[in-house]
């Protein structure tokens, strides 16, 4: 693979699935120390600090950029958000706790040649942990409704 060639998720091996400690803490609200800084550029405004206090808030600033928006046409009033990646892999590392996304993202993400590429595969390796989070959360919220009802039989 070349260092501009998108992964697929066919190409990205599966994480290896997190337990429900993993998931709760990744998940958590961090606190100030702890937060990850990005940056929305914008061509008229200029670059506003974002402080990022949870997983889930940091994916969706990620992931907000509108890459198909004509970002060379004149007038263009858009903005691109972004994070150091570098950082970011070691914030999920160290803050957030999820040591398999980090390195993760070091593997697929971090080889590649630009922003693009990298927010693009970034948000497939970010949707496969979204999804295994999902499912470590769906079998212990079944469990509870599983232990709920056994109480009220019983």
């Amino acid at each position: 693979m070349t260092t501009t060639e998108l992964e697929t998720p066919e190409t990205i091996p599966a994480l290896t699935p997190p337990s429900v400690e993993l998931v709760d803490r990744a998940l958590r609200d961090l606190d100030y120390e702890d937060r990850l800084v990005g940056y929305k550029m914008t061509p008229s405004a200029g670059n506003d600090r974002a402080n990022l206090y949870s997983l889930p808030q940091a994916i969706v600033f990620l992931l907000g950029t509108r890459w198909d928006s004509p970002m060379l046409t004149p007038g263009f009033k858009g903005a691109i958000n972004w994070v150091d990646l570098n950082a970011f892999a070691n914030w999920l590392r160290d803050a957030v706790g999820d040591a398999p996304l980090a390195s993760a993202v070091e593997e697929h993400v971090l080889p590649l040649d630009s922003y693009y590429a990298q927010v693009q595969t970034l948000s497939r390796v970010l949707g496969m942990r979204m999804d295994q989070y999902r499912e470590v959360r769906g079998v212990v919220e079944q469990e509870a409704d599983e232990a709920e009802t056994t109480e009220d039989a019983g």
